[in-house]
């Protein structure tokens, strides 16, 4: 952590941490390696890219994560719960702020926005963001949708 390769982030209500590779391409590459053992081999095209196709959302929800708790002057936290986990807990002296869940897909399903409204709705905030790719197409009651362009 002293070097900035590793950094520590918050559990929400717990006394514990988890921790992440500061670099997403290391990210990346430690998360093929353990599924897929692709130090050991060359892995095809293909194969590359279904890896990088499933790492990347967990990527993009630690980037966005991060750069809201800096954006806002909050401490960047995750909270669990016995039924639930959300992407993004941002707290103000240890207390949650703002609860943060994001949907990457291209056509998210009312299904869908409803489970992370309810999941968002369990814990606690000032705020509650729903983070998709383009907020035209998406409406939810009872939090705030945003995209990209409102943090630019």
């Amino acid at each position: 952590m002293e070097f900035g390769i590793i950094k520590r982030v918050r559990v929400c209500g717990r006394k514990r941490f988890i921790y992440r590779h500061v670099s997403p391409l290391v990210r990346i590459f430690y998360y093929a390696d353990e599924r897929y053992n692709i130090s050991e081999r060359t892995p095809s095209e293909k194969e590359m890219e279904k890896l990088v196709e499933n790492a990347m959302p967990r990527v993009v929800e630690d980037e966005v994560r991060g750069l809201l708790a800096r954006r806002l002057g909050l401490e960047e936290s995750v909270a669990e719960g016995e039924d639930f986990d959300v992407d993004g807990c941002l707290l103000r002296f240890r207390k949650p702020e703002v609860v943060l869940e994001m949907k990457w897909g291209d056509e998210l399903g009312k299904g869908e926005i409803k489970k992370a409204v309810e999941k968002l709705n369990k814990l606690k905030a000032k705020r509650r963001i729903l983070f998709v790719p383009d907020k035209r197409k998406v409406t939810a009651e009872d939090v705030e949708v945003v995209d990209i362009l409102d943090f630019v």
